[in-house]
């Protein structure tokens, strides 16, 4: 899993609005 700074995006298979 990967966290995207601020934003949300599918990186790695993930949607996490951060």
């Amino acid at each position: 899993m990967n966290r995207p700074p601020r934003k949300a995006t599918w990186a790695g298979g993930n949607l996490t609005p951060s």
